[in-house]
């Protein structure tokens, strides 16, 4: 199986998750850009590859990955 890892700018990942209160940790911008930045390297040295999501739809996403993984 392959991590892939579905990653966006932080500037889209605030407006994604604008007003959701169930993301405790994304309450203070500041703390939570700062996590971002901890994370990032985290996520990318784990993924088998990176996705960029930023201005892409779900189904746009997932025909990129099946045509990736040679699947369409």
């Amino acid at each position: 199986s392959r991590l892939i890892w579905l990653h966006c700018d932080f500037q889209e990942l605030s407006q994604r998750l604008q007003g959701d209160q169930t993301r405790p940790l994304f309450t203070d911008p500041i703390e939570a850009e700062k996590l971002y930045q901890k994370r990032q390297k985290l996520y990318q040295q784990s993924a088998d590859y990176l996705l960029d999501t930023t201005g892409k739809s779900p189904p746009e996403l997932a025909e990129e990955i099946l045509e990736r993984e040679g699947l369409s």
